[in-house]
């Protein structure tokens, strides 16, 4: 797997970022595809908890600030 940007998760970086998806249930990117861009996606669940689509959301750094992300995202536990 190749770097896209010096952010880019490779090898073991990659498998411990997917185990944080999963426990989080929020997936982030941090400039790892394009630089200066973020994105956020999280799953959406019917009734029965099951994934029925997912939602995200992208926007260059200057735009999606920390507190903004941090406000806007749900909360997970």
């Amino acid at each position: 797997m190749s770097r896209k940007t010096n952010r880019s998760p490779v090898s073991l970086d990659l498998r411990s970022e997917l185990l944080q998806v999963q426990n989080q249930q929020i997936a982030a990117d941090r400039s790892e595809y394009i630089l200066k861009d973020n994105c956020n996606a999280a799953p959406v669940r019917d009734r029965t908890g099951k994934i029925v689509v997912a939602i995200s959301m992208s926007a260059f750094e200057y735009q999606m600030t920390l507190s903004f992300r941090t406000r806007i995202l749900p909360e997970t536990s």
